[in-house]
């Protein structure tokens, strides 16, 4: 066991035919230094528990090892929980979960690769909070007295940016402050149509220090007005922030169901024809609606449909009413005659078209006599519901004046109509 020591030289190893050094120093929990910067380990693909448990070594620098081959440095520097200073090669592969597991000390790395050679092991994400990675560095880096300039990287909707300090003296590049990228949310929820311009408020925060405040950025709206998709476009501006970022809001478009809807007329009279009153949306234009008419040319009760649309939404119902029409019945009376020498022998009769000229009635025509002038005489004619007239025997030669009621009933469309004619029956 190596527990007890506090220096191991190794510079005489020669490590150019070893392929695993796996727990090689493991336990060594006494050691305050080791050199190591003579190993080969080009031929190494395990460097696991490397250094488990070395709780006393402050520093360590491996900046020179070949670690290409590299495949598994999990828990590589595990609990050593004094280790301030970490050198690290360029040829590493990657930065597995726990290899610096309990190292919680560790305030400096040192990486002789570029910031994103770092970025593409995810070393940052590993590490102990708080750990300084230095770029493009050496070991001479750990005690150069700095002179660092700052070079600002903007984040942007898609990336974080950074400030990143570069030594001019040594070379060693590191990252000061993570400026995250900005995200936009918009805060309103339903936006209703009204004519007026929206601008829904905006709320930008960056994923590191939170709120960015408005003077890191200008908001742009378009299409804003009308129902539809409307856009917000935040342009970034400023010494952190850069890019822009656009989103997309719902205008949606308002209910009709509230407007006041006013027919030019609201009674009509059939005549066969389509009634289709004018139409009125307080406060809206004739581009705003559809209007619909259904049941609007036979008598009864029409309806008027009005439908929202582009800005407008929902439908309003409206009724008028067709009122039956008057009955266009028109009745002519005909001069009959029937002939004495018959008539002396039986009654005679005479048929309904003889005797009268039905037009334009709507409905079943029916007759009735009313009267006949001199009204001795009435007890010799019979006028039948279908409008035949019967005389009957006995009466003498001569002119008699039927006063004959003509009736039609009508029908959905046409009220009754009546007519009273006088048909000049002739006894010759």
């Amino acid at each position: 066991l190596c527990s007890s020591l506090t220096s191991l030289d190794v510079s005489g190893f020669d490590t150019s035919k070893v392929t695993k050094m796996d727990y090689m120093f493991s336990g060594c929990s006494s050691l305050t230094s080791l050199d190591v910067s003579g190993f080969d380990t080009s031929k190494v693909t395990k460097m696991d528990y490397m250094f488990d448990g070395c709780r006393n070594l402050s520093s360590l620098d491996i900046s020179g090892f070949d670690m290409s081959n590299v495949t598994d440095i999990s828990f590589i520097c595990n609990g050593c929980s004094s280790l301030e200073t970490v050198f690290l090669p360029n040829t590493i592969n990657n930065i597995q979960e726990n290899s610096f597991a309990g190292c919680n000390s560790l305030n400096d790395v040192y990486f002789t690769g570029s910031k994103e050679e770092w970025d593409a092991i995810k070393g940052n994400d590993l590490l102990p909070n708080n750990t300084t990675v230095y770029y493009n560095s050496s070991a001479d880096s750990s005690t150069c007295n700095h002179n660092n300039e700052a070079i600002t990287v903007k984040a942007t909707p898609d990336k974080d940016g950074y400030i990143n300090e570069k030594c001019s003296i040594c070379g060693a590049e590191h990252i000061s402050l993570i400026i995250g990228k900005p995200t936009v949310v918009i805060e309103e929820g339903t936006i209703i149509y009204d004519g007026a311009e929206k601008k829904p408020s905006v709320k930008v925060t960056d994923t590191q220090q939170g709120d960015i405040g408005a003077e890191n950025y200008d908001v742009e709206y378009s299409n804003n007005v009308n129902a539809g998709t409307a856009a917000v476009k935040v342009v970034f501006k400023g010494d952190r922030f850069e890019g822009s970022k656009e989103l997309t809001f719902k205008i949606t478009p308002a209910s009709i169901s509230s407007k006041t809807v006013v027919l030019a007329a609201s009674a009509y009279t059939y005549d066969g024809s389509a009634k289709k009153p004018a139409v009125t949306v307080n406060g809206l234009k004739t581009s705003d609606y559809t209007v619909a008419y259904a049941n609007n040319t036979n008598a009864g009760t029409a309806t008027v449909t009005i439908a929202g649309k582009g800005n407008y939404t929902g439908t309003v119902e409206k009724t008028f009413t067709i009122s039956r029409a008057n009955n266009p019945l028109t009745v002519k009376a005909k001069k009959p005659s029937v002939k004495y020498s018959k008539l002396s022998k039986k009654k005679q009769k005479i048929k309904a078209k003889k005797a009268f000229t039905v037009s334009e009635a709507q409905g079943k025509v029916t007759y009735k006599l009313v009267s006949v002038k001199k009204a001795k005489f009435k007890k010799y004619f019979k006028v039948s519901k279908s409008g035949k007239i019967t005389v009957k025997k006995g009466l003498k030669k001569g002119t008699y004046k039927l006063k004959v009621n003509v009736t039609a009933a009508g029908n959905s469309n046409y009220l009754a109509g009546t007519k009273d004619v006088t048909v000049k029956v002739k006894v010759k």
